[in-house]
């Protein structure tokens, strides 16, 4: 069957995953969009898609319905639209620290969830996603969900409990290259190179670098040793990054990343 989709929020998340579906089986027609922001609203139903008027309405009339709110907002969003969920309806989450379990109490019922963590570069085609399911989902409704987010990039299921843990890992994890690739572009401006040159040379580098990554055999540690010859130039970058701690410190950082999550979760009031 074809399946209608309803937003509720559509922030950058949201419109990452709305502007992938148009061609690709679902039409802008079937598409019900929601937000608090009139202009977002304004500018989607310009677009063609179909805006409506209430968070009550996306549930009325979509089967497939993204929570895509804040996750200090999610209670007071199902709570509304609660007397609208039935069996036929699937939610999916994309609330970081929002366990499955939450969702269901608060709407009071058995209802169909999922949770996913997303990333953003499902914008440009190369999205990363981690989806968790609860029966009662159907195999249909589910691969559904999948493939909407197999659209724009890979998805990856696992168990819901160590879904906090791959926040650190695909839904915030292009931070971290965000912020090497700052580094790069500002060591080699302080150096002497002009801006453009060196943004489009540090961009370039790191696309080539993760193309790498994924069609070669070889594993991460080898591709290091590959582009090191002994007492080189990129051997010195290596030394330098070991001496300051750089595993430790995306380590670190990850596990910090978690924590929050774990911390969301366990503000999320569940009475």
């Amino acid at each position: 069957m074809g399946y209608r989709i309803g937003f509720i929020g559509a922030g950058n998340m949201a419109s990452a995953i709305i502007v992938s579906l148009p061609g690709n089986g679902y039409a802008k027609e079937d598409i019900y969009i929601y937000d608090i922001d009139e202009k977002k609203q304004a500018e989607f139903a310009a677009e063609g898609y179909h805006t409506v008027s209430g968070a009550a309405d996306v549930v009325n009339f979509a089967d497939i319905i993204f929570l895509a709110v804040r996750p200090a907002e999610m209670k007071s969003v199902i709570t509304l639209i609660k007397p609208f969920i039935t069996n036929r309806k699937v939610l999916v989450s994309v609330a970081a620290g929002v366990p499955i379990a939450a969702v269901k109490k608060w709407a009071g019922k058995e209802c169909k969830v999922i949770r996913v963590m997303p990333n953003i570069a499902m914008s440009v085609g190369c999205g990363a996603a981690a989806l968790s399911y609860e029966m009662p989902i159907t195999y249909n409704e589910f691969m559904a969900v999948r493939g909407i987010f197999e659209l724009s990039g890979i998805v990856e299921v696992i168990p819901e409990t160590r879904m906090n843990e791959i926040v650190a890992v695909n839904g915030s994890g292009a931070v971290y290259l965000y912020s090497l690739a700052n580094s790069m572009i500002k060591g080699a401006v302080n150096q002497g190179i002009e801006p453009d040159i060196a943004k489009r040379l540090t961009f370039q580098t790191l696309l080539g670098a993760t193309q790498m990554m994924i069609t070669k055999d070889d594993d991460v540690d080898t591709l290091i040793r590959k582009v090191c010859s002994p007492n080189g130039t990129t051997a010195k970058i290596v030394d330098i990054l070991e001496k300051r701690g750089m595993e430790q410190i995306i380590s670190d950082s990850m596990l910090s990343c978690t924590k929050r999550a774990a911390e969301l979760e366990r503000e999320a009031d569940l009475k």
